[in-house]
């Protein structure tokens, strides 16, 4: 891990230097002085570390050559030099090896790593110009240093500087560079985890998920990135029609984003409450649609071994309103997912998922897939009546004690018998008494099948006003997306 460490800082001081490249006329030789880490034909890979060796030598008849590499600071990548700073005698060669990490989809290729050459004949004065230039750069250069170095120079009798020139490229890769995502400069949302913005990575519009870090110590901020990395890891991983596709993740700097493919219908629970923005009362066959897709997706979660551990309308994206799409729901948002082969271990993860939908278990800190089923039923209650589960309770504790003592929502107003039937199973009390998501799966066949008995339920549906609002919804990202352009 030495070599993925950022090397000291030396001012790039070449007032009086000539840009010379290696040569018998300069008196020294750097061979190569063009680096691809071995990768002449194929991109180096993010996170891998590779190396290259440079042969130096001095070709002085008498004198001491000073080599330093100032190399770049920069997060998004390291070059390592081993060693940084070399003393040659007069006539010898001496092996420096340069070390590279990338970590992230960045432009490397044609990068200059300048260096800086000195010769004297006091090894002495070598050292305290070396010693002088540590830790040192434009900014914090003092008159005092400069006189300083004035004083070294006298010793000095030759004074060069020139480039090393990167010759690979970073590798494609989720890694995602900041830089090249354009971003909203206000969030379009807003959570308990941390906020969104919508933005643009390379002419593809996003949403960019930027983890809240404020507070945080830095063993809770190192813990933060590990779960938001591992969280990523799982998301690159998955190729579903149901899951929202992850684009990639900002991670090598503290403020940890996520990239996914931006929605512009947004997501589920912005259309099921009347005091949002875009309530709009959604027809009964798009509803069982949404249902049949969020089983879906929690079905190839669930075959893949990850609990989603936070399942509710917020976390489903909207594709579609046509309940005749191929795709109307899409699952995204696994901030506390886990791949697992078991219950979680009693004591871990406390706290996981958010309260209204989560089951009577998961309270004592019990985590199991059967806690998803149940967080589906309430879901797919609230998606049937558009309303706040359990508005009429005050606190979460209330909530706690309401559902630990075996009680649920109210299920009336018209709700179609195998709907009942649906949300009472997701959301019984013992998780060995849920049904698995291919069985839920099973009984919305049946609710689709029935849903032409029904069809009093879309009484107030008004066709006319849900395409007046994806053009609203639509128009409302272009903007957003110009805005973005207007600042770049």
């Amino acid at each position: 891990n030495v070599y993925k460490t950022q090397q000291p800082m030396f001012h790039f001081y070449i007032s009086g230097s000539t840009r010379t490249p290696p040569c018998k006329m300069a008196k020294y030789i750097m061979d190569p002085v063009n680096l691809d880490y071995g990768n002449d034909s194929q991109a180096t890979n993010i996170l891998d570390t590779r190396f290259e060796r440079i042969e130096v030598k001095n070709l002085s008849r008498n004198k001491y050559m000073l080599l330093i590499f100032h190399t770049p600071n920069s997060p998004k990548y390291i070059f390592h030099f081993e060693p940084q700073v070399v003393i040659l005698s007069a006539r010898t060669t001496k092996t420096v090896t340069s070390y590279v990490t990338i970590f992230c989809s960045t432009k490397v290729r044609d990068l200059k790593i300048p260096y800086t050459v000195w010769f004297s004949k006091s090894k002495r004065t070598l050292i305290e110009i070396s010693n002088l230039l540590k830790d040192k750069s434009f900014e914090n250069w003092t008159n005092s240093d400069e006189k300083k170095m004035e004083y070294l120079k006298k010793n000095v009798r030759k004074q060069i500087h020139n480039q090393i020139t990167i010759k690979t490229d970073a590798a494609s890769s989720t890694h995602i560079d900041l830089d090249e995502l354009n971003m909203s400069e206000f969030p379009i949302a807003e959570g308990a985890m941390g906020k969104v913005y919508i933005g643009s990575y390379r002419s593809v519009p996003v949403a960019v998920k930027q983890f809240r870090w404020e507070s945080l110590s830095d063993e809770d901020m190192k813990e933060l990135k590990k779960e938001v990395t591992a969280e990523c890891e799982i998301m690159s991983k998955l190729r579903n029609p149901f899951i929202a596709s992850y684009m990639g993740s900002v991670t090598y700097i503290p403020q940890v984003s996520m990239v996914i493919q931006f929605f512009v219908l947004g997501s589920l629970g912005e259309y099921l409450r009347k005091d949002k923005r875009d309530y709009i009362k959604l027809p009964y066959k798009l509803k069982v649609r949404m249902l049949f897709d969020t089983t879906r997706g929690m079905q190839f979660l669930h075959e893949n071994r990850i609990m989603h551990l936070d399942l509710k309308p917020d976390n489903l994206l909207v594709n579609s309103l046509d309940p005749n799409s191929a795709c109307s729901i899409k699952i995204t948002d696994f901030g506390t997912s886990r791949f697992t082969k078991r219950t979680i271990g009693k004591g871990q993860d406390k706290g996981l998922g958010t309260p209204i939908y989560a089951a009577p278990e998961t309270f004592h800190d019990e985590y199991t897939f059967a806690g998803d089923v149940y967080s589906y039923g309430i879901t797919a209650w609230e998606i049937f009546y558009q309303d706040e589960p359990y508005n009429e309770l005050r606190s979460v504790f209330e909530i706690k004690n309401y559902v630990e003592s075996g009680k649920r929502l109210k299920l009336e107003n018209g709700m179609p018998p195998i709907y009942q039937e649906l949300v009472k199973k997701c959301w019984e009390q013992e998780p060995k008494n849920r049904p698995t998501f291919d069985q839920v799966g099973k009984i919305v066949i049946l609710l689709n099948d029935d849903i032409a008995n029904h069809q009093e339920l879309d009484i107030e549906v008004s066709q006319d006003k849900i395409e007046e609002l994806i053009n609203n919804r639509d128009q409302r990202m272009r903007k957003q997306l110009e805005e973005i352009s207007k600042d770049v």
